[in-house]
């Protein structure tokens, strides 16, 4: 135990990954502990609308962003961190102005038809798009300049800012999705302002000027991450998120809200989980990315430490979450606990893959990450459509939609370690 201890005390790693974790983990505390009250305050209905929306803005960002924020930690000098930032946000911008004029055709048009509720909201979207596209820059910012403790407390003050305003507004007002995304917009510009925050000179960043020719260059030097990255990241983005979406439509907005409930009480923790975990990892194997011997070390230390972990809590939520949740929750989410339990093996994938997944970064290897995410995406997709088509119920599809990915997640893990042994054999 006292080795143990000592490892973890003198473990940069270790140090910073619990650094964002403790963060992260008073978040999902914050948001856990007052969960019960914010689900007998707003209805399923309403939180389906106002989840689908955030869910099409989150199925964007990689086309608003096209991944080149994920390219700002492996940058060498100020001039090309600046330029990444500003092609994202010039990006960003247009992808919104696009989304504005497309709402307004349609409102002329009729081109398509959208459950009411989601239709009157969708104005919501850009505004989404611009301060999450702010938000990854200034996130990965951070990661480079190993400022994990604000990264994290950014978190805290966003959480607890969205459920202030959820509990005092809903208690007086009622269930209303405009409430329930005012608070997620508001937790979001929090984030944005705490992170800018901790950027030295930041007001110099932003006003330096620099020439379209640079920005064209730094936009080709790292071009692999719009090619490959980006295609990758939307489709995955779009597997986990479009299925919210998809049940406004295709079913109803209440189950569409019991679905997103049962994200935000395991997805979302563990995606905090995650990204703390990834940006340390990243962080600490760009160190070594050319010796793949040390690599991949490091890549089966990780994973295996995961399997044990991850799989011993999967097993207690599998068992728990029909008991606990409807209890915890209130009668009218009873569904959260059963949706729960059907997603614990892509949930335990997600963590699995977890150093799979940011290897391929590393080792530039985004062009097959990418082919791996977009079938699997595909057919997680089409497993809801297909399913409503054939009159399958939401429990049968969610089934199909979780064991695509828990096996997705097993050959990600396979590949990269293939990858890594041809490596150290070069």
């Amino acid at each position: 135990m006292d080795k143990i201890i000592h490892l973890i005390k003198t473990s940069t790693f270790l140090k910073n990954v619990g650094t964002l974790i403790s963060g992260k983990g008073l978040e999902a505390i914050i948001g856990f502990g007052l969960m019960p009250v914010v689900t007998r305050i707003f209805s399923p209905d309403d939180y389906g609308v106002a989840a689908s929306l955030t869910a099409t803005a989150t199925i964007l960002i990689p086309l608003a962003t096209l991944s080149y924020q994920s390219a700002i930690v492996f940058t060498k000098k100020i001039d090309q961190e600046a330029a990444l930032f500003r092609i994202v946000l010039i990006l960003a911008c247009l992808l919104s102005f696009f989304v504005v004029v497309l709402v307004k055709v349609n409102d002329s048009l009729s081109l398509f038809t959208l459950e009411s509720g989601l239709s009157d909201w969708l104005w919501v979207i850009p505004i989404y798009i611009i301060i999450r596209g702010t938000y990854v820059c200034f996130e990965q910012m951070l990661i480079k300049r190993r400022e994990f403790k604000w990264l994290s407390s950014s978190g805290v003050f966003s959480v607890s800012a969205a459920m202030v305003i959820r509990l005092v507004w809903g208690g007086l007002q009622g269930s209303c999705v405009g409430i329930l995304i005012t608070a997620y917009v508001s937790g979001f510009i929090i984030k944005v302002g705490v992170c800018a925050s901790r950027i030295k000179n930041l007001k110099n960043f932003l006003l330096s000027r620099l020439e379209y020719r640079t920005l064209i260059a730094v936009a080709r030097e790292y071009s692999d991450f719009p090619k490959f990255q980006m295609v990758g990241s939307f489709f995955r983005s779009m597997a986990n998120n479009l299925p919210v979406t998809l049940f406004v439509t295709l079913y109803s907005p209440e189950v569409a809200g019991v679905y997103a409930m049962t994200l935000a009480l395991s997805r979302r923790p563990l995606e905090m989980l995650l990204v703390s975990y990834r940006s340390v990892f990243i962080q600490e194997s760009a160190r070594i990315q050319d010796d793949f011997k040390l690599l991949r070390k490091l890549f089966l230390k990780h994973t295996l430490a995961i399997s044990i972990i991850g799989g011993s809590s999967s097993l207690i939520l599998f068992e728990g979450a029909p008991k606990l949740l409807p209890w915890m929750l209130g009668p009218k989410w009873a569904g959260v606990g059963i949706y729960l339990q059907i997603l614990v093996p892509w949930l335990f994938s997600l963590l699995l893959c977890l150093p799979a997944a940011s290897m391929y970064i590393v080792m530039r290897k985004q062009r097959i990450w990418a082919k791996i995410i977009i079938f699997e995406s595909l057919l997680r997709v089409l497993v809801i459509p297909v399913g409503s088509y054939t009159n399958l119920t939401i429990e049968t599809i969610l089934w199909g939609y979780s064991i695509i990915g828990a096996i997705s997640g097993i050959v990600t893990v396979l590949i990269v370690d293939k990858l890594l042994v041809e490596g150290g054999k070069g």
